[in-house]
Order: C-alpha cells, then sequence, then structure tokens
C-alpha cells in the first residue's frame, strides 16, 4: 500500500484520477463495474468464465 501511482508502459500508458461524473469515455463493462461499485446496495457477483453480467444482456447478443 501506498506509493504513487504510474503506468507501466505495458498494461497501462496513462494513470489519474477522476471523479465519477468527469470519468472519460468507457465501454458498457467498464461503466457498469463502476457504477455497480458506487451503489451501496449493490450485490457481489462474480462471472464465470465466458459468462456475461446480466445488465449487459441484450436481445441481440444473446
Amino acid at each position: 500500500m501506498g506509493g504513487e501511482p504510474r503506468a507501466d508502459g505495458d498494461e497501462s500508458t496513462e494513470v489519474g484520477w477522476f471523479a465519477p461524473g468527469a470519468l472519460p469515455e468507457l465501454d458498457e463493462w467498464a461503466r457498469l463495474r463502476i457504477d455497480t461499485t458506487l451503489r451501496e446496495d449493490a450485490p457481489t457477483w462474480h462471472a464465470r468464465p465466458g459468462e456475461r453480467h446480466p445488465a449487459l444482456r441484450r436481445p441481440d447478443a444473446l
């Protein structure tokens, strides 16, 4: 714990801190993870390999 955030040049090229309302454009999965984490009543959900979160299921994606 501790230290300074830094990009490792491999998995991340930039690091930054953002208020939830000031986040850059994100894909649906990243947005869902952040929004769910911020909710006090959010249930815990763990995905099995290949499983999608129910909120990301669309009739055309099944």
